[in-house]
């Protein structure tokens, strides 16, 4: 890790500097957004940092030889942030991988049939982003195969540059069943409506405006079964601020929809602020129909789930009062706090002056008597 992060995301351990100390860990410090610019940084700092042991994909190859040039609707290749690979807030804090079922298509049938609905709607977010979304349902397993796919892009060295891989492996990063056909078929699934989701992301805060689709490219070899794919170079921006690191294999061992979303939502949050459970439901991308009563089912089995998960995220403070949850961390995430916005300097205007300053400046410094006054004003009238 580059000096730079160890500044911004301090992991505690030996090489920690020493405000890291286990007496400034237990104050639980809050993390706050740096100041305006001009004034002197707050670096962002969380208790509790959980150590997520760094994913790679041994089986990614950059393929030789390939460069991406601009033009023709392509952008050139971006580099990657020099930053640990981290999921940005506005993908966990939203319905975009939301908790439903996709329908399961027949692959072997000839007819020609309706696999997925193409919908372009507004995802439920937090309001500092407007999120419009065109294409079919994505849900939580979709969300974990384009987590583990940012991974590997990752390691082509840029983004919009072509790198292959082996499904097996990342089916052993997403705790699924290797060399078996459905497990295969299931993400080649997901790969196909990634490829087809397009997203409209607006910050409202930083004003930065990104239209992209989640995977631009997706290739089989079918000589050796490996697979290639590649991501469009504009993502590169919604990874670079406002991003939290995300511990996907935690996350691939739970079992709920519901208990995934909660992963990602609550590690984005140090010390979180209770959410109403109808929010809760909205966020996550429930079905609407959805009764509230089975909504405390579902979020009192997610809790459970995320108590007993190893690392655990959730202490055994977090309750559900009052149709609203309570969260307690047990563990925390390494985040970038948003790019500080640069406020521009108006500067102050004159005072208007009052109407007891309006006056003449003769008349101000007028020093004659006031029968001279009387005399004057007589001999304009006489004038007249």
């Amino acid at each position: 890790m580059s000096a730079h992060l160890r500044q911004v995301f301090p992991r505690p351990g030996a090489d920690a500097p020493a405000w890291t100390s286990a007496a400034t860990r237990g104050r639980q410090p809050s993390v706050g957004r740096r100041k305006a610019l001009g004034g002197p940084k707050k670096s962002a700092t969380r208790s509790d940092i959980l150590a997520i042991a760094p994913i790679v994909v041994r089986s990614a190859e950059p393929m030789p030889g390939i460069v991406r040039a601009a033009g023709r609707g392509f952008a050139p290749a971006a580099d990657w942030p020099a930053s640990l690979p981290m999921v940005p807030n506005l993908v966990s804090r939203s319905a975009l991988f939301s908790c439903v079922r996709t329908v399961v298509p027949d692959e072997d049938a000839a007819a020609s049939r309706i696999v997925g609905v193409v919908i372009e709607k507004r995802v439920a977010s937090t309001s500092q982003y407007k999120v419009v979304y065109r294409g079919e349902v994505l849900n939580q397993a979709d969300g974990e195969v384009w987590q583990v796919a940012i991974l590997t892009a990752r390691q082509a060295g840029a983004a919009g540059l072509p790198v292959t891989f082996s499904l097996n492996e990342w089916c052993r990063i997403l705790n699924r069943r290797e060399n078996d056909q459905r497990t295969n078929a299931a993400i080649v699934r997901s790969l196909k409506r990634l490829m087809g989701a397009f997203l409209m992301v607006e910050n409202r805060e930083s004003g930065e405006d990104v239209w992209v689709n989640l995977i631009e490219r997706v290739k089989r070899d079918p000589t050796s079964g490996r697979y290639m794919i590649s991501i469009n170079p504009l993502i590169v921006s919604l990874f670079t601020d406002d991003v939290t690191e995300i511990d996907l294999r935690r996350k691939a061992r739970l079992r709920s929809s519901l208990a995934k979303w909660m992963h990602d939502y609550f590690s984005t949050h140090s010390h979180p602020i209770p959410i109403a459970l109808d929010r809760l439901q909205e966020l996550s991308g429930m079905a609407v129909n959805t009764a509230l009563r089975n909504v405390r089912i579902k979020v009192r089995e997610a809790i459970e789930e995320l108590q007993t998960c190893e690392p655990p995220l959730f202490a055994k403070g977090t309750v559900i009062e009052d149709d609203k949850l309570h969260v307690v961390k047990a563990t925390n995430s390494l985040f970038r706090p948003p790019k500080p916005v640069a406020v521009a300097t108006v500067p102050p205007q004159a005072a208007a002056p009052l109407a007891d300053d309006t006056r003449d400046a003769s008349v101000e410094h007028d020093r004659r008597s006031t029968a001279e006054k009387a005399a004057a004003r007589q001999r304009s009238r006489v004038a007249l």
